[in-house]
């Protein structure tokens, strides 16, 4: 006789599936329709998406709907999950409090809740060890569970302290991600007590105090994420004798003292990121070098007054991130530097650096963004920055740069912004920049820079800002600009196109012979007023009946007056455009008839 085979559910299946359905319920958007479509009583749940079970007792063992753009809540009900021991529920929208039911999951080993909303809709109440009531947005039972390896909940609204005596129960414990959070308090020392522990990431919250020094003896750490807190005090030695540390990001707290020489023991560091300010020496430069696997190094913002030594060019050659922007650097910037073949990100902008930029700074081939602005840097911009064909970004603004830009720019086609306001070039524009059709930002504000804007600027198709105000262009406004079809912000203000004036109305440029002799073109304008006016004027443009009247010549002496005013040696002393606007409309509403037609009116 054959044998019956029957399939039965047992009470702990209806458990698992009751809270899989609560979830769905708690779900109030599901844009793909993957639990809508997918969760249905016509196939068992263990064939649900994001569910993984058991073979033998089909219980549910991992939960993952990451990346679904779900918004709803997490059910207490999940709770009840008995044989869980992963939850992916990150990048969607869930909100609401994470449920302390969750605690109950004694096999629980990934916990990942980061990228959502979760937030304080309900406040749960947390009791440390030494009895003080603090209100919560995460319970403190789910760090009690002895299996856990991962906690994930970067990216939310979580508020409230870190807790204490819970963080000594898993042995195993090698994730805690809480950044961007709301979290305060101090870093409980209880930290230092997980010895599994590889990644410690509590940056961009509200955390005080000092960094314990038991946190820096987890002997396996790898990564050391506190950035963007309050913290105080030094950074303790000890973490620099931790061998295995990979990354370190200090910055955007209140920590002072010093960099040890000891930093030089980590071998295996690839990111620094630091706030400990005020070492003078920067001696420390010297035992960097030591760490070949160093590709970040960011010690901005800080105090550090010292001059960059010349062993900096020691720093091995995977580095890619140089930034010690915002500091009080002086001297000059050590052509050393140019010894990192690999460096991508160069910023040294808001010191005191002052000398030239070293030619073999200029030139580095990796270089993709350097920023030297808001510094004391003077003399030309070397021409081996042509060399840098890799550069996309070129900020030399606020220094004391001075001679022409480099003919060979043009050769930078990777450039996308270039902005070098408020030094003292001269010469005019290379012709060679207006084929940079890729560029998005061109600013030479403020520096007294010639010539005039050629018809081919018409071929930046993608230029979205062209600011050169405060210099000495003269000419034409170049009807090209019209071509500048993503063009949003354009600034030609305190300018010498009150030159275009004089060309208009007396048919001569600066360049004519008759003003080699050194009389100029405003000072030829400016000798003929008010009685000679009619004399440097163009007759085709007069009507031959009207050429003395009154009026004629009252206009064509306020145009010359205006148009010498626009064409001050100095920007700060010439007319803005709203103002030259403003007269030349009232010129034309006093002195001329309505209807007399007359040139088209230039402006400057």
């Amino acid at each position: 006789m054959g044998q019956m085979c029957i399939t039965t559910t047992t009470r702990n299946n209806i458990t698992d599936h009751e809270a899989l359905l609560a979830l769905k319920a708690a779900i109030t958007y599901d844009p793909q329709n993957f639990l809508t479509s997918n969760w249905t009583t016509n196939t068992s749940f263990c064939n649900w998406v994001g569910i993984t079970c058991s073979n033998r007792r089909e219980r549910v063992r991992e939960l993952n709907i990451s990346g679904m753009g779900l918004v709803g809540t997490i059910p207490p009900q999940i709770g009840n999950l008995s044989f869980l021991w992963l939850i992916d529920v990150q990048k969607n929208q869930l909100h609401g409090y994470i449920p302390p039911e969750l605690a109950n999951l004694r096999r629980m080993k990934y916990l990942l809740f980061s990228s959502n909303n979760f937030t304080d809709n309900l406040i749960t109440y947390c009791v440390q060890e030494d009895y003080i009531i603090q209100a919560c947005t995460i319970p403190y039972g789910i760090f009690n569970t002895s299996s856990l390896v991962a906690i994930g909940f970067t990216y939310n609204n979580i508020y409230g302290i870190l807790p204490k005596k819970h963080m000594r129960q898993s042995s195993q414990f090698g994730t805690l991600s809480l950044s961007f959070n709301y979290f305060e308090g101090a870093i409980p020392e209880e930290v230092g007590h997980l010895p599994m522990l590889w990644f410690l990431f509590l940056g961009v919250n509200n955390l005080t105090g000092t960094i314990p020094s038991h946190v820096v003896n987890v002997p396996n750490l790898q990564d050391l994420f506190l950035q963007y807190n309050n913290l105080t005090g030094n950074i303790p030695a000890s973490v620099f004798n931790i061998s295995t540390l990979v990354r370190i990001s200090l910055d955007g707290n209140r920590l002072s003292g010093f960099l040890p020489k000891t930093i030089g023991n980590l071998r295996d560091l690839q990111n620094f990121l630091s706030n400990d300010p005020s070492n003078p020496e920067l001696d420390f430069f010297t035992s960097l070098a030591n760490c070949r696997a160093l590709t970040r190094l960011n010690l901005e913002k800080n105090l550090f007054n010292g001059i960059l030594p010349q062993s900096i060019g020691n720093l091995t050659s995977n580095l890619t991130d140089l930034v010690m922007g915002h500091n009080m650097l002086v001297g000059n910037i050590p052509s050393e530097l140019g010894s990192l073949s690999g460096l991508i990100r160069l910023s040294l902008s808001g010191n005191n650096l002052s000398g030239p930029i070293p030619a073999t700074v200029a030139r580095m081939g990796n270089l993709q963004f350097m920023d030297l602005s808001s510094n004391k840097l003077n003399g030309s911009i070397p021409v081996d920055i042509c060399y840098a064909r890799s550069i996309s970004e070129i900020n030399l603004e606020e220094n004391k740069l001075s001679g022409a830009l480099p003919d060979c720019i043009g050769l930078l086609t990777s450039l996308r912004n270039l902005v070098l306001d408020s030094n003292a070039l001269t010469s005019s524009i290379p012709f060679s920049l207006w084929g940079l059709k890729d560029l998005l930002i061109l600013s030479l504000r403020f520096n007294s820079i010639g010539g005039s804007l050629p018809l081919q600027i018409g071929q930046m198709e993608a230029l979205q800002q062209l600011k050169l105000s405060g210099n000495r262009l003269f000419g034409d406004i170049s009807s090209s600009l019209g071509k500048l079809q993503s063009l949003i912000y354009l600034d030609l203000a305190n300018n010498n196109f009150g030159i275009m004036l004089m060309e208009t109305f007396t048919r001569r440029k600066p360049t004519d012979e008759m003003f080699d002799g050194g009389i100029s073109l405003p000072s030829w304008v400016k000798a003929s007023l008010p009685s000679s006016i009619m004399n440097i004027v163009d007759s085709n443009m007069l009507n031959g009946e009207n050429r003395n009247s009154v009026n004629e010549q009252k206009c064509l002496i306020s145009i010359m007056e205006l148009a010498l005013q626009c064409a001050h040696e100095f920007p700060e002393e010439r007319v803005n455009m709203i103002e030259t606007s403003a007269r030349l409309k009232k010129i034309r509403t006093i002195l001329l008839p309505t209807n007399r037609r007359r040139p088209q009116r230039p402006q400057c």
